[in-house]
This record gives C-alpha cells, structure tokens and sequence, in this order.
C-alpha cells in the first residue's frame, strides 16, 4: 500500500477529495452566474415594457387621467405594469410602474416617470 518512492494511495484520495472540492466551488459560481444572467434578462424585458408603456400614455392625447393595471408574460415571466396618467391644472403626470411577480422578486420595481 505504501511505497516509499512512487505515490502512496493516501496521496492519491486526497488530491481526489481536493479536486472535487475546487469542481463544487466552480459549478457553484457558475450556477450563481447564470442566475445572475437570467436575472438581468428578465430585468431588461421589464425596462423594455416599462418603456413601451410609458411612450403609450405619453402618446395619449386625451384630457383625461388614466390609471391602467395589465399584466405582460414573455417566457413563462410575468410583470405587472401600473400606467397612471394624473392631468392636474394643465399638467401631466406620468408614472409607469413594473412589478415583478416572481417570488423572491428578482430585481426591484423599474419606475418611470415624467412631469409635462
């Protein structure tokens, strides 16, 4: 079992034992990356919505105030959007909120917003 020139079993299981624990840590980073990543692509898409929406209801020419709650999906994803638009002594106040109803939320709301 020993051999007192060459490599000793001992040795061999412990280098094993050690590779494997570098292998964990490694495709636990990578795993984490990914999620990372995924994240930041649905947080993008909500951008994305939020932009649209808000370009909607500034678009919107009519004098009254709107306050729109829809929901958008994309991939099994889905965020709820609050457009609310408040006309008030001849200005307008645009708020668009994007909510992600993921559990645990994977980013915070994205919000924009305008005073015309």
């Amino acid at each position: 079992m020993i051999d007192r020139d060459g490599i000793t079993l001992l040795e061999i299981v412990v280098s094993i034992f050690i590779l494997s624990i570098f292998m964990l840590i490694s495709f636990g980073s990578l795993s984490r990356s990914l999620i990372i990543e995924k994240d930041l692509h649905i947080y993008n898409k909500a951008l994305e919505i939020a932009q649209s929406s808000f370009e909607r209801a500034l678009s919107d020419k009519t004098n009254q105030d709107l306050n729109i709650v829809e929901t958008y999906c994309f991939d099994k994803d889905c965020f709820k959007v609050n457009i609310k638009k408040t006309i008030n002594y001849s200005k307008k106040l645009i708020i668009v909120n994007v909510f992600d109803s993921g559990i645990p939320k994977r980013f915070e709301d994205v919000t924009l917003q305008t005073e015309i």
